[in-house]
Formats: structure tokens, sequence, C-alpha cells
């Protein structure tokens, strides 16, 4: 009988050692070992790809700027300190 890798694992995962599994499956000592090389680069290579798609989900997720409220904000910001400075201009005139 041929076992996946992922039965093996599983195996693995339960608690058998490399020793008690090759002595039920047949398969050498070696070729587990191999076998599980193989998965753990898969497994590498898949959550390697995952941060570029998160970080490109993210890059398109942020909000854009919306430059005609940014220039509203600095009109706005630059009338109350023209204001202020002008208030204070005419009450020195005035004292």
């Amino acid at each position: 009988m041929k076992y996946s890798t992922e039965e093996l694992q599983q195996r693995r995962d339960s608690g058998q050692s490399i020793d008690e599994i090759s002595q039920e499956t047949g398969l050498s000592n070696w070729a587990i070992y191999k076998r599980f090389q193989r998965l753990k680069s898969e497994i590498q290579e898949e959550s390697d790809e995952l941060p570029e798609t998160t970080a490109n989900e993210n890059i398109a997720l942020e909000p854009k700027t919306n430059w005609t409220e940014v220039t509203l904000a600095f009109g706005a910001m630059a009338t109350v300190v023209a204001g202020i400075l002008l208030y204070r201009k005419l009450k020195q005139d005035n004292n």
C-alpha cells in the first residue's frame, strides 16, 4: 500500500517516531525524512507567497488621498491664521 505524505505526517503528529512509521509502512527512514523535507519546503513556499499577496491587497485597501479636501483644509487654515494676524495688527493700530 502506498502512503501519502499527509498520512505519514498525521502519524508523526500523533506521536509516532520515524522508526515506528518505517516499520508499519515498510518505507525506509531516509524515504520518510525526504518526504517530510519536501512537504516542509512546499509549505514554506506557500507561506512565502502569502505575504506578497497580502501586501498587495493592503496597498489596494489603503485610502487614496483626496487632494480637494487637503487643499480646502489648507485654505481654511491659512484663512484662520491670516485673520488672527490681521486682528492683532488692527488691535495694535487702535492702541
